[in-house]
């Protein structure tokens, strides 16, 4: 069945294609800014520019058995413009338990490094967006001294834990971290 696989969300960092598997015929409209990434839980399949493609055996062959209807793929847009990442969770580590509330920016800088990004995140239950600013809180506060949080410090200490991920953060435009409210 042939059929247009695009990106319908377009304000997520990561916006995954909720269709059909993709199959031999089907069309592919990648946004400009956007790399369309196609993988299993062993890893990367494929990575398409933007453009229109035909997804093809013949021209993709690291495809074959993906557009031969094996399951367990995952079609997945990866935004490689800036992206304003603005988060409130919560952190809920061995030494650290806070609230915070997060605005920065990111770019993805390879966007293959975030397949694997996703698959462990998955596991974690938590969206690409939830995990980034965990991990940016985290390396902030790890940064943090006497003075309070650093954000010069903090981003590079983001910047080399996101490094293996395919992520960098540019900025941190805000940063609060507070109690977290505790029900009972």
């Amino acid at each position: 069945m042939d059929q247009l696989i695009r990106r319908e969300a377009a304000e997520d960092l990561v916006a995954f294609w909720e269709g059909d598997a993709p199959s031999e015929g089907d069309q592919v409209s990648v946004d400009i800014g956007d790399r369309l990434l196609i993988f299993d839980d062993e890893g990367l399949l494929a990575a398409l520019d933007a453009g229109r493609h035909m997804l093809s055996a013949r021209a993709q062959p690291a495809l074959a058995r993906v557009l031969a209807g094996d399951d367990g793929v995952h079609v997945a847009f990866v935004r490689q413009q800036r992206y304003e990442l603005v988060n409130d969770g919560e952190l809920d580590e061995e030494d650290l338990e806070t609230g915070y509330s997060l605005r920065a920016v990111v770019q993805v800088r390879d966007a293959a490094k975030v397949a694997k990004l996703i698959a462990a995140v998955d596991a974690a239950e938590q969206t690409v967006e939830e995990w980034l600013a965990d991990e940016i809180a985290l390396d902030a506060a790890a940064a943090a001294g006497d003075a309070g949080v650093d954000l010069d410090a903090a981003i590079a200490r983001a910047n080399e834990a996101l490094a293996e991920h395919g992520v960098e953060v540019l900025s941190i435009d805000e940063l609060t971290f507070g109690d977290v409210d505790d029900p009972d």
